[in-house]
């Protein structure tokens, strides 16, 4: 027999412990010895590397190039289809938002021209009258399809990133040279893309023209009016102007940034255009930064003073105020750029500089589907002498009528659920619901509202007739606190990127007029979509 060798734990805890040191002295050694390695391979004397060209050699990177090639083969009919479908969209409610501010802008100036009449009408010609024809000519031009408006050269405006990588992409595919040594049919659909691209982007720079002009137009009137009598009356609507042109301005620049959140297919579109080295070349050469950076000359740079120079300058300045010169600045620079800030929002037309007191309600410049919220919640109670244990889901649609506040309407639907031994989903009843929401902290809301609720064990038939009588029905008066907290939940198809849930603590002022009789406090959760 073979001689078995015993060892005592302390000799195995010496061995494990050995071998655990080595194994960890192993780890950390090996990244070092792969970096080694890496290195040695990128460079070794006297050997010559496969070229970077060929690395489409292996089957698997042949696949991988094939792939590319298909998508880049199909994507653009897709790719122009969706474009063009956005763009379409974006200059209705361009057209559309401008047309309107513009009609109610004609209808206060013809109103001013009335009150300006009755104390001295050539005056009020002299003002008005070419500024009401101005007013018409430019909403005759943002309706129609003029050809002036898609000409470049006789329109600017404030650099769009979007608008220029679509332009320049669509642009690129037209040409049809995505791939060198291969031929992709240009759809047809690329060159109406594109011809929507330009138009929308042509009518944006307009839009940008009008607002210009009514922001000079809105000082030119104040300036004039102050000199007649009737100014106090007059202000009203020149109040009432000023509004109108900073909602305006609100809203035009919410489309762009709805317009500048891709869809899938133009994210996807773009980032396999950006991969290929010819759209890159293109990219630079053509896109609307290009025009101006590329005309930039060095000789036209000789004698404009470098960032060094500037900083001394500062510095030799700061000095002059003694040793708390950078302190005295720092004081006054937030004052500084207030006003500046003041001066940009007078001269851009955007609103509360030129109206004392004015507080922009942001939920003016939102669609209605915006605008509107769509909540769940569900509340359960226990079981009473006429009711088995229920629960209360509930559906609500709430419009939003400022930041903070919320009206809206909803019902719910009773459902019995029996007890613990033996459980059966019985219909109980309904509810209608009204409510008020305003928000007082981040995340909490005081809520109200008022209920009424049909139980079908309060009768003993079934006849619908019976909703018709107030008997019954059981009403609530509910107050109290609603917490609002966000939900990782994606809802792609209400074009949302996260959920809210929602806690309410409500208590009922009319609990005590219930049959069965209800509690006091009220605790619902629920979810808002």
């Amino acid at each position: 027999m073979s001689k078995i060798t015993a060892y005592s734990p302390q000799r195995l805890y010496r061995y494990i412990k050995y071998l655990s040191t080595v194994c960890g002295m192993l780890l950390l050694l090996h990244p070092l010895y792969a970096q080694q390695q890496v290195a040695s391979q990128s460079y070794r004397p006297g050997v010559i590397r496969p070229d970077s060209s060929s690395q489409y050699s292996h089957p698997q990177n042949q696949k991988k190039r094939g792939d590319m090639l298909t998508q880049l083969l199909t994507f653009p009919d897709r790719f122009s289809k969706k474009v063009q479908s956005r763009i379409n969209g974006f200059d209705k409610q361009l057209t559309k938002r401008t047309d309107k501010a513009l009609s109610r802008l004609v209808k206060q100036e013809e109103r001013l021209k009335q009150q300006l009449e009755k104390s001295n009408k050539l005056a009020a010609d002299q003002l008005f009258t070419k500024g009401i024809d101005s007013l018409k000519r430019m909403k005759a031009n943002i309706t129609s399809k003029a050809v002036k408006l898609a000409n470049p050269a006789s329109l600017s405006g404030a650099y769009f990133p979007y608008m220029d990588t679509l332009k320049t992409s669509l642009t690129f595919l037209q040409q049809g040279d995505v791939i060198p040594n291969t031929t992709i049919k240009t759809p047809a659909q690329i060159t109406d893309a594109l011809a929507s691209v330009k138009a929308a982007e042509a009518k944006l720079q307009y839009s940008e023209k009008i607002k210009s002009y009514l922001a000079q137009r809105q000082q030119e009137l104040r300036q004039q009016l102050m000199q007649y009598s009737g100014y106090d009356q007059a202000k009203k609507e020149l109040d009432k102007m000023g509004k109108e042109l900073y909602y305006y301005q609100a809203q035009i620049k919410g489309y762009k940034e709805i317009l500048s959140d891709p869809s899938r297919i133009e994210d996807e579109g773009i980032k396999l255009l950006r991969k290929l080295p010819a759209f890159q070349r293109f990219m630079t050469d053509n896109g609307a930064l290009a025009a101006i950076f590329n005309n930039t000359q060095p000789s036209s740079l000789s004698g404009l003073q470098t960032r060094d120079m500037v900083n001394k300058l500062m510095k030799d300045q700061t000095g002059l105020l003694g040793p708390d010169g950078d302190k005295i600045i720092e004081e006054n620079f937030k004052d500084a750029q207030d006003e500046m800030d003041k001066l940009k929002q007078q001269a851009a037309g955007e609103g509360d500089a030129t109206i004392p007191g004015f507080k922009p309600n942001g939920e003016k410049t939102k669609s209605l589907w915006q605008r509107i919220e769509i909540g769940t919640d569900c509340q359960f109670n226990k079981t009473s002498v006429l009711l088995p244990s229920t629960g209360d889901f509930g559906l609500s649609i709430a419009y939003k009528i400022m930041k903070k506040g919320t009206i809206g309407v909803g019902g719910s639907w009773n459902i019995g659920m029996g007890n613990i031994q033996h459980i059966r989903f019985t219909h109980e009843g309904m509810s209608m619901r009204s409510f008020v929401e305003y928000a007082i902290i981040k995340g909490f809301s005081i809520r109200g509202g008022w209920e009424k609720t049909f139980l079908l064990k309060q009768v003993t038939t079934d006849n619908l007739i019976l909703l018709s009588k107030p008997e019954n029905w059981q009403q609530s008066a509910l107050i109290g606190i609603s917490k609002k907290m966000a939900i990782p939940l994606k809802l792609p198809i209400l074009n949302k990127k996260a959920a809210s849930g929602s806690v309410q603590l409500l208590y009922d002022f009319l609990h005590d007029s219930h049959v069965p009789a209800t509690p006091a406090l009220q605790l619902r959760v629920g979810m808002g979509l």
